[in-house]
């Protein structure tokens, strides 16, 4: 009894010694991951919680573990205090892909700052994005333009129905241009402007003054028949 006694009791003392002896041997790890919210585990435990810059304690031998973070593609590293004792770890955006439905053929689809993101047709319906706020712009020609804002990864679908524009009508028959008239320009003497004013009245009144000529003649003519007519002159 007292055998089995001193067995456990030595059994107990060994893993003790043993667990001090890790505790001892012991490094501090640094991580420089570049964002906040980083989550490292090892298997099911969580480890640390990682802004930016972070330090963990490990035993000296080799831990596989996991840094993750919202809206971040995971990360697995296997770390050995023994050979290194700073980490850099870069972590990427998760990109998803959102399905466009649509009943248009094609059409185009600009960002806020007006710069092409893709033509998407019959083949190609889907936008692959980063997590964050999109102020999108649909266009096609002959149609409305059509806001489209969503926010990634809420946002799994966009629906794009654009409207019809009316067709542009236009009269034939009026025509707002104008000709240049070609406009001559000639430059007389006064003397001359006279002469053209006087011809242009008689021919504009030869009808009047041929009247009044005919009725002037023939007024001379009764002033000299009565000028001529003396009474001595009756038999």
């Amino acid at each position: 009894m007292d055998l089995k006694k001193s067995v456990k009791g030595f059994g107990l003392l060994f893993m003790l010694l043993i667990s001090l002896i890790s505790s001892v041997c012991a490094t501090d790890v640094t991580f420089n991951v570049g964002i906040d919210g980083v989550t490292v585990t090892e298997g099911e435990t969580e480890l640390s919680v990682i802004n930016t810059t972070g330090v963990i304690n490990f035993t000296d031998e080799e831990h596989n573990i996991t840094l993750s973070a919202t809206n971040y593609d995971s990360v697995d590293l296997t770390v050995n205090p023994t050979t290194a004792t700073e980490y850099n770890v870069t972590l990427n955006e998760t990109v998803y892909t959102i399905v466009i439905n649509s009943e248009l053929d094609t059409f185009e689809i600009y960002d806020e700052e007006g710069t092409l993101i893709g033509t998407f047709d019959d083949a190609s319906r889907i936008l692959e994005l980063t997590a964050g706020t999109y102020n999108y712009t649909a266009v096609k020609t002959g149609y409305e333009n059509e806001s489209l804002n969503f926010i990634v990864p809420d946002t799994e679908e966009l629906n794009v129905s654009m409207v019809l524009l009316p067709q542009d009508t236009t009269d034939d028959t009026t025509d707002n241009t104008t000709e240049d008239i070609p406009v001559t320009i000639i430059v007389i003497s006064d003397a001359d402007s006279r002469l053209e004013q006087l011809n242009d009245f008689f021919r504009d009144n030869l009808p009047i003054i041929c009247v009044f000529g005919v009725i002037f003649c023939y007024g001379i003519y009764r002033n000299m028949k009565k000028t001529n007519f003396k009474p001595g002159n009756k038999k």
